[in-house]
């Protein structure tokens, strides 16, 4: 790090009334979890487990932005600003990166830029985070590179809140695990009163508690059934299945729900992914995504740890499903063999009962295919501990 960064981080912590001897802010709430893949570096959560996941995978990060509020004049404590119009700034943080690193079942979260929490119980901090977290270039702009984009958002009614522009990687073993936090508002370590029940959180080991939220829609492919037309089948292969014309890039709005704040200074945030222009320079939205090949037809299995990570978003017209097979039949009447190689056949993903793809749900596929034809229902199930789907916690 330059000398100039250092100073720089000084002065900000000074002009915030911090100091070195005051309590570092820390993210680093612990506990065992399990994993399972999409990508294995950024995927969060077995669904075949029962508990809730307590952590971000370790050896990646998250990013935080911190929002400093000062005391106002009067001796009331400073306040996220909801006013329209208003604006908020991440004053503390702006997408800093805070490094997971596990050994032996504990968890330590560390960043960089040193912050502090303020001695004065009046001064009040918010935050906000999202993972996996993404490295922008020099001029705060994203690169070519970037799955995970965020920006200030500039609407009057959520001035300074953070949103995300997304783009889904081609390749499903390169997608990841793209989640929003709940707004921690008004936080005050509280330590440095007699009180420590003052403020909202009163955290004496100052601690900042995210709780997460799955922002993708989560995609699953079974193919289950050969309808062989009163011959036996003999083998069955699928060599690919893409969706074709569905979103691969999207914006991402996190809505937080004032009126639901909790005692702890907690404000639910739905991530939302409204429709219309985008104003960054993105690839096609209606480009395909190729899936994994999930269904292995000589043992019947299904792998389960296949799945497509897509935006949220109502299907677009001419949205399908595509099956490129293989398959060989037996004519049980002459007992010869008849083979087909390469048959690609799609159907309209809306002659289902799905017609959309939500955040935080899980949308399995099961395909019953003919020569001449696909047929398509899906089945739709909650992620798991859909909405509170990581919660750091001691």
């Amino acid at each position: 790090m330059s000398c100039a960064k250092i100073e720089n981080d000084v002065k900000i912590n000074e002009q915030l009334g911090y100091e070195e001897s005051s309590e570092t802010i820390d993210f680093s709430w612990y506990t065992n979890r399990t994993v399972t893949k999409a990508n294995p570096t950024y995927f969060v959560g077995d669904v075949t487990a029962t508990g809730q996941q307590r952590h971000l995978n370790s050896g990646t990060s998250m990013g935080v932005f911190g929002y400093f509020h000062p005391q106002t004049s009067g001796g009331v404590a400073g306040t996220w600003n909801r006013s329209a119009g208003a604006y908020n700034t991440p004053n503390l943080f702006y997408n800093e990166a805070v490094s997971i690193t596990e050994s032996a079942g504990n968890y330590t979260y560390d960043y960089v830029h040193n912050r502090y929490w303020p001695r004065n119980k009046l001064d009040r901090i918010s935050f906000i985070a999202y993972y996996p977290w993404n490295e922008l270039n020099t001029s705060g702009a994203a690169t070519d590179e970037t799955i995970v984009e965020p920006f200030l958002d500039t609407r009057s009614e959520r001035q300074g809140m953070v949103g995300f522009y997304y783009v889904v990687p081609a390749k499903s073993e390169d997608q990841v695990d793209f989640m929003v936090s709940d707004l921690c508002l008004e936080q005050s370590k509280a330590v440095w009163t007699d009180n420590h029940a003052q403020g909202l959180t009163g955290n004496s080991n100052g601690k900042v508690k995210f709780f997460f939220h799955h922002a993708l829609s989560q995609i699953r492919v079974k193919s289950v059934a050969f309808d062989t037309g009163g011959n036996e089948l003999v083998s069955l292969k699928i060599n690919y299945i893409v969706f074709k014309n569905v979103a691969v890039f999207g914006q991402c709005i996190p809505v937080p729900d004032f009126g639901s704040v909790d005692a702890t200074g907690r404000v639910p945030v739905t991530p939302s992914w409204p429709t219309g222009t985008l104003v960054a320079k993105r690839p096609d939205t209606t480009q395909g995504v190729t899936a994994d090949v999930c269904y292995d037809s000589s043992t019947d299995t299904w792998d389960v740890n296949k799945f497509l990570l897509m935006i949220p978003h109502t299907f677009f017209t001419g949205a399908t499903i595509e099956v490129n097979f293989d398959v060989t039949r037996k004519n049980l009447g002459t007992g010869e063999y008849y083979s087909y190689s390469g048959n690609t056949l799609s159907a309209p993903l809306t002659t289902t009962s799905v017609y959309e793809w939500q955040a935080g749900k899980i949308y399995t596929y099961n395909i019953t295919l003919d020569l001449k034809q696909i047929k398509v229902t899906a089945d739709v199930v909650d992620w798991l501990d859909a909405g509170e789907d990581v919660i750091m916690d001691n």
